[in-house]
């Protein structure tokens, strides 16, 4: 039903100061500053800026398949689709030529905490001693050297690793050094796990 002007009594009529106030209100959320201004609203926005309990798989644990490495730093790492010498098909590792200081690089979206890290790795006759930094912070070496071949081996990298906010994190893995009996610097590398303690 369509009404005139003349429907409505005096009293419910805007004024120009009412529609002058509407016009700015409007004028103010299409640039933002009325959301802004909301007190309900503002209260959302300050409470996504707050760290949420850590409940979710992302939050508590995080594994990278070896294989799933962002860049090649040094050397010569070559991806393995099916890594046959851990008896898993569909394993994907990174194995390195053999070179001394072959290093690999992963990246990993974390969550603020203190972090347990592990790493997968093949031992052999012929095996490096691994040097682990996040974000170019050594946080330990492990050696993969065995007299006997020991295929898909976890190894302690650190227990202590704090990441102070969520953010994405540099993760390097460099064959610099080997043990006196190893017979060269080969790595391969399965996964890396990093299981939050705190």
């Amino acid at each position: 039903m369509a009404y005139s002007a003349d429907t409505f009594v005096a009293d419910e009529q805007p004024t120009t100061a009412k529609w002058n106030k509407l016009w700015a209100n409007d004028a103010a959320f299409n640039d933002g500053t009325g959301i802004a201004n909301n007190a309900i609203l503002t209260a959302h926005i300050a409470a996504a800026n707050v760290t949420l309990p850590k409940i979710s798989d992302f939050d508590w644990f995080k594994y990278i398949s070896g294989g799933s490495f962002s860049s090649t730093i040094a050397g010569t790492w070559t991806r393995i689709g099916s890594n046959t010498s851990t008896g898993q098909a569909g394993w994907n590792a990174a194995q390195s030529a053999g070179a001394q200081n072959e290093e690999i690089q992963y990246k990993a979206a974390m969550a603020a905490g203190t972090y347990s890290v592990y790493m997968h790795v093949d031992k052999d006759v012929n095996r490096g001693i691994y040097t682990t930094s996040v974000d170019a912070v050594s946080i330990g070496t492990n050696d993969s050297y065995a007299a006997t071949r020991q295929a898909n081996s976890v190894l302690t990298v650190s227990t202590s690793l704090v990441i102070a906010t969520n953010k994405l994190i540099t993760v390097n893995v460099k064959m610099a050094t080997k043990n006196a009996s190893s017979a060269g610097y080969y790595g391969t590398i399965n996964a890396l796990e990093f299981v939050r303690t705190a």
